[in-house]
């Protein structure tokens, strides 16, 4: 079986974000404990306490899967040592009520660390599809997991990815971020997107030092301080004029803490998207710093320029507001901190306009995006703009 990752089940990370019910949640009426263990790297449950994933990071979109990419035949891969009852359900909204559905239960054992393999049912229906697992011993251990393809099973697009990143004088933020996707993705051979992806810089303040970034797939220039649009047009400009073949370009700020899932998801998504949405733009939701649980923007609409963001004040935390993330409502654009389309929808004819103003990525939304594909887990971590705002170079 030749595996391809759709989505990795994914554990809280303390230098990134420590919000456990974004995650997993234990289940109240349980008796038994759970505790992740960071260092080791695996989650304990015992004395046949429940563990759910119904949650904003470890949900499986999967209406939105099923709308958007050719999808059909999935599994899911458990890392364990010990016992698990294991449940796959899906949950949605209907009429203002929580509707939960069972789609099967199977134990899985192993007196080792081991991988396990269960075949999910075909599911039509529901909105987040999920796993619970209920430890059958006095202590279960759950190392990880994924939902993934054989892609024996599947005609793949093929994707190259273009990352670019604008930044002007952020030395610090560009370290930590280039080397996440260096770790994650750039050097990480076990990675899908190895050899796949590419990073663009533009770096507007002319202060980077390019030996220590440049390399076969990390690009950087120096560019003219043109703002946001001015330095992520040079970028995608650099894209289309290399020979890298690139097909897809993601736009991201450069003071985010990034959510590595939130790409591999992306390309994923590119990997299996219908022909009909093949222009479909991929948006990454908003999340600020302080409160990494609340939710800002999970795309937004113009408004007469009464900008107006989607899904703001959600309570990732709760699974009314993971479900509620999941319904789709109109939107116009999706913002720059996080945002993917194909390199074909540039061109000479085609470019933001240069213009230096917070909003900047506002007009080129509104011209370009026919279908802006939202979904849960893929996001970013960004300062509040009240926490920087600049009256010169906002929109009015």
């Amino acid at each position: 079986m030749n595996k391809l990752r759709l989505q990795e089940i994914v554990f809280p990370v303390s230098s990134i974000c420590n919000e456990q019910e974004m995650y997993f949640r234990v289940e109240k009426l349980s008796k038994g404990k759970c505790l992740y263990n960071e260092v080791d790297g695996y989650l304990s449950v015992n004395n046949r306490a429940i563990v759910t994933f119904d949650t904003y990071f470890n949900g499986f979109s999967i209406a939105k899967w099923n709308k958007y990419t050719r999808l059909d035949k999935y599994h899911l891969d458990l890392t364990i040592d010990g016992s698990f009852l294991v449940s796959i359900r899906t949950r949605q909204i209907i009429a203002g009520e929580i509707i939960t559905k069972t789609l099967t239960v199977e134990k899985a054992s192993s007196e080792k660390k081991d991988t396990i393999t269960i075949c999910v049912p075909r599911c039509q229906n529901g909105s987040v599809l999920y796993i619970d697992l209920q430890s059958m011993k006095k202590e279960s251990k759950l190392y990880g997991g994924e939902f993934f393809i054989d892609e024996d099973d599947y005609t793949l697009n093929g994707v190259k990815l273009g990352l670019a990143i604008c930044t002007y004088k952020r030395e610090e933020y560009i370290d930590r971020n280039i080397q996440i996707l260096k770790d994650a993705i750039l050097d990480n051979e076990q990675s899908a997107l190895f050899g796949n992806t590419d990073i663009f810089i533009s770096d507007n303040g002319q202060s980077l030092e390019a030996e220590k970034y440049t390399s076969d797939n990390i690009h950087m220039f120096s560019n003219i301080n043109a703002g946001g649009a001015g330095g992520f047009t040079r970028a995608m400009i650099e894209m289309i004029k290399s020979d890298h073949e690139i097909t897809h370009t993601i736009l991201m700020d450069d003071d985010i803490v990034i959510n590595v899932e939130s790409i591999n998801k992306t390309f994923m998504i590119l990997k299996l998207l219908k022909e009909e949405y093949s222009n479909a733009f991929i948006g990454g939701s908003m999340l600020p710093l302080d409160r990494q649980n609340k939710l800002v923007e999970s795309g937004a609409v113009w408004n007469k320029g009464f900008l107006a963001s989607n899904k703001r004040g959600l309570d990732l935390n709760k699974l009314i507001g993971v479900l509620k993330n999941e319904i789709e409502e109109y939107t116009e654009y999706n913002a720059w901190w996080f945002c993917c389309f194909p390199l074909s929808v540039p061109s000479q004819d085609n470019l933001p306009l240069p213009i230096f103003i917070r909003g900047d990525d506002v007009e080129y939304g509104l011209r370009n995006t026919k279908n802006l594909i939202l979904m849960n887990g893929i996001c970013v971590w960004h300062e509040a703009f009240e926490n920087k705002y600049s009256s010169w170079i906002n929109l009015s």
